[in-house]
């Protein structure tokens, strides 16, 4: 369900290269050994630590974070092909990550938006990568004569297994919904996650209007 690069199965999404905006990967070879990519270079990861706790082949801990996948690729030279060696899953998941990346562009409490999360993969889970997205839980009147009622803005932006990436959006009191799928543009991926954000932020401010 995670995608393949080169034909190695992703486990984890660890986030954007800043500065060349690509998704940075955690595969595994058929050695069982991690490798990180953006799909212009790769590099092996080792343990950063040893779980004392535990026995086995499992017990090593290893460091998934940006900075570190950064540092492992800088000493690759990248290889620039015109087609990067991803399935749909990956070039899907690289649109959430470039969606997520951009929503946090938005200080909290702006639109009325608490919170903002990134659902990450893990090597034991089977989903795909999510971004929920929170509003601010306010009052609502809804009908004159009736107390009002508290309520709040959820949005989800998820990968489906086709590919394909669904916008959701509701709030939970006002009779209000927004539902849009995407076709991954693989050419222009930090375009469309523009366009994304834009389709979120219009459903926001539609919710705000009816206050």
């Amino acid at each position: 369900m995670r995608g393949r690069v080169s034909g190695l199965p992703v486990e984890r999404y660890i986030g954007l290269d800043p500065s060349m905006g690509l998704p940075l990967m955690v595969c595994r070879d058929r050695g069982g050994r991690h490798w990180v990519t953006d799909g212009t270079r790769s590099a092996v990861i080792f343990p950063s630590e040893r779980n004392a706790a535990e026995f086995g082949p499992e017990n090593f801990v290893y460091d998934y974070s940006v900075d570190r996948a950064r540092e492992l690729l800088s000493t690759v030279e990248p290889i620039i092909r015109q087609d990067f060696p991803y399935d749909a899953l990956v070039y899907a998941n690289w649109l959430v990550l470039a969606t997520h990346s951009l929503l946090l562009e938005y200080p909290r409490g702006t639109l009325a938006i608490d919170r903002i999360s990134l659902a990450h993969d893990s090597p034991d889970s089977a989903d795909q990568l999510a971004i929920e997205v929170q509003g601010v839980e306010k009052s609502y009147r809804m009908h004159r004569m009736r107390p009002r009622r508290r309520g709040r803005i959820l949005c989800q932006v998820t990968v489906r297994a086709d590919g394909a990436v669904t916008v959701v959006g509701q709030h939970t009191v006002l009779d209000l919904r927004a539902r849009q799928t995407y076709i991954v543009n693989v050419d222009d991926i930090r375009a469309q996650s523009r366009e994304i954000v834009e389709y979120i932020v219009e459903f926001v401010w539609e919710c705000l209007a009816r206050e």
